[in-house]
């Protein structure tokens, strides 16, 4: 492979997104963010930084285990990425997007968009 094959930094962090989500752990989204990131989520008042992002999903895995996610597509320009994404739980699925402010290969900003209402359906009951 020449430097012309290799993939981009922002090819390779949307490649570690989808590997991360394929089979999710708190600890392993959390290392897709910079140390210093502010991310905010649907329901959260304020932006979370990494530990934030790591407890974030702790609670959402949690609450839904068997949670995937899977990239539909993607576009960048220049250090911002959107990713459209297809997340399953619980024989449910909802739709989203992220759009992140990357640094390096590393999330430095995201701002996380889906209907809360749909990801509520695949909740536990009882």
């Amino acid at each position: 492979m020449n430097a012309a094959d290799a993939p981009s930094a922002t090819e390779g962090f949307v490649e570690r997104f989808a590997q991360a989500w394929a089979d999710p752990t708190p600890e392993a989204l959390a290392a897709l963010v910079h140390p210093d990131t502010q991310n905010r989520y649907p329901g959260l008042d304020q932006p979370v930084g990494r530990t934030g992002v790591e407890a974030y999903f702790r609670t959402v895995l949690d609450a839904m285990p068997d949670m995937t996610l899977r990239v539909d597509r993607w576009v960048a320009q220049e250090d911002t990425v959107w990713i459209e994404w297809t997340a399953t739980a619980r024989k449910r699925s909802w739709s989203g997007v992220d759009i992140a402010t990357l640094r390096g290969d590393r999330e430095m900003a995201a701002v996380i968009y889906f209907d809360t209402q749909q990801a509520r359906r695949a909740l536990p009951t009882d």
